[in-house]
């Protein structure tokens, strides 16, 4: 029963022509052009903020924007074992995007990603799971900013 409700629901969602809003197919839906991209911060998120919005750097459109995005982490100790080695932690990214059209309107908003793990004694991958949460927090928060520019009224 249960490998029949999975079957179901795999050619349910296949079959109802579901796209993710960010897939590349969608890019054109939205009507936003970045003219000028200026990125600051900690360099994981700031490369991964660079590798998408180029994206919209080619695109024709009326609607062009001068893009500055200011990103930090900050990486804090949430408990302790009996013998004060940190057991977890937590990470959270904070984004200033600053976006202004031709017409010199503009728009600020801050944007705020946490996420909270459990150690790994192993550093070199936990360095590499704290780049994962960290490309994962940028992504939820680019989505953020492209919609907000989006949906942006610009008058």
């Amino acid at each position: 029963m249960k490998n029949f409700l999975i079957a179901f629901l795999f050619i349910l969602i296949t079959g109802c022509g579901f796209n993710p809003i960010y897939s590349e197919k969608n890019l054109d839906k939205f009507d936003i052009s970045i003219e000028n991209l200026g990125i600051n911060g900690d360099r994981t998120a700031s490369i991964f903020f660079k590798n998408k919005l180029n994206k919209y750097s080619s695109k024709e459109t009326k609607n062009s924007i001068n893009l500055n995005l200011n990103s930090k982490v900050n990486r804090n100790i949430k408990t302790k074992d009996s013998k004060g080695n940190a057991s977890s932690y937590e990470l959270i990214l904070n984004v200033s995007a600053t976006a202004s059209n031709n017409e010199g309107n503009i728009f600020e908003i801050f944007y705020q990603e946490e996420f909270e793990y459990e150690t790994i004694t192993n550093k070199a991958q936990l360095k590499e799971y704290e780049k994962t949460i960290i490309q994962n927090l940028a992504e939820n928060i680019l989505n953020k900013i492209i919609m907000d520019i989006e949906n942006r009224t610009w008058s």
